[in-house]
């Protein structure tokens, strides 16, 4: 598969995400939706265990008040070390652990889905993902949710039986602006 192919399954994947949570809810939008950037250390199990480290580039649409279960959808795409590229799309379950309703806290979200991987030709895996972390708009009257937390995932790819297991941590791309947003508003000069 080439890197044209990789993401124009990233963008089929996308649109199906899209408008699979959508089918099901009278909204045409997420509630709270969030694009993140993951690092993760990788173990590849295939008979003997390999070591990677990857790069994930994720948004996560959910509907739903944060104080109660809510459902949504995930489209990814991740880049490992070997510059194996892949896509991925599925549901998301977030539950609330801490909080209170409209504020946000501590949420612990499952996903299950599929993926396609760049491994010597086009190469399906499912997957399964535990993220927990701090998840909450940065104000009210905002659908965009920042997201800082640790997450833990499996891959397995059916053809050959390998497993990936992966551990990593991921924020948020306004999380991500807050030092660079703290600084420029720090050497503004005062009116």
């Amino acid at each position: 598969m080439t890197l044209r192919g990789c993401s124009g399954c990233v963008a089929l994947a996308a649109a199906l995400a899209a408008s699979a949570p959508a089918a099901g809810f009278a909204q045409t939008h997420a509630d709270w939706w969030t694009p993140s950037f993951a690092v993760a250390g990788v173990a590849r199990v295939r008979g003997a265990v390999e070591a990677d480290v990857a790069f994930d580039l994720r948004v996560e649409g959910l509907f739903g008040e944060h104080a109660h279960a809510r459902l949504g959808g995930f489209v990814d795409a991740r880049l490992t070390g070997r510059a194996e590229l892949s896509g991925a799309a599925g549901l998301s379950l977030a539950l609330p652990a801490t909080g209170r309703a409209g504020n946000g806290g501590t949420s612990v979200v499952l996903s299950a889905g599929g993926a396609v991987h760049d491994r010597d030709g086009a190469t399906p895996a499912v997957l399964g993902r535990l993220w927990w972390g701090l998840r909450a708009p940065p104000e009210s009257s905002s659908h965009y949710e920042l997201a800082l937390g640790l997450w833990a995932e499996a891959r397995y790819f059916p053809g050959d039986g390998t497993v990936d297991a992966l551990a990593g941590v991921s924020v948020d791309f306004y999380a991500l602006a807050l030092p660079f947003i703290y600084l420029g508003s720090a050497l503004s000069p005062r009116r």
